[in-house]
């Protein structure tokens, strides 16, 4: 028989593009896809840095060898089992991420999401269940 222990306690990683500042006005939150990692996707970002410009990406919660154990780390928003549990941990997760940087930034804060893949619907469900307040989502 199955079980679940709610609310058990993980770390989760972001990386960031910017420094957090009050001089911040545009916060990008960006959700890469399945069995990348947040570090790499970034990467892709580099070519919109700007100085009032925040770029994050938060990493799927779950990390694994792609490719066998000599492969490298990626990581995972979800799976098919337990699904319902993963989108709650990973809506929890996004939830504190963005309530924990969002008041360091400009009163005159412009949010945009993205998301690539799995990211892209990582996103979506996000903003469904939990309604944050974005201007934009690509």
């Amino acid at each position: 028989m199955e079980h679940h222990l709610r609310k058990a306690t993980k770390t989760a990683h972001f990386y960031s593009l910017g420094n957090i500042s009050n001089d911040i006005t545009d916060l990008w939150i960006c959700c890469h896809g399945y069995g990348q990692n947040a570090e790499d996707f970034l990467k892709d970002f580099e070519c919109i840095q700007a100085e009032e410009r925040l770029i994050i990406s938060p990493e799927g919660l779950s990390r694994f060898y792609w490719g066998g154990f000599h492969g490298p780390i990626a990581s995972s928003w979800m799976t098919s089992k337990d699904r319902l549990i993963e989108i709650e941990d990973y809506c929890n997760w996004l939830d504190q991420l963005y309530s924990e940087i969002v008041p360091q930034l400009s009163p005159n804060l412009r949010i945009t999401l993205a998301g690539f893949s799995q990211g892209t619907a990582t996103v979506m469900r996000w903003v469904h269940a939990r309604q944050p307040k974005i201007q934009r989502i690509l």
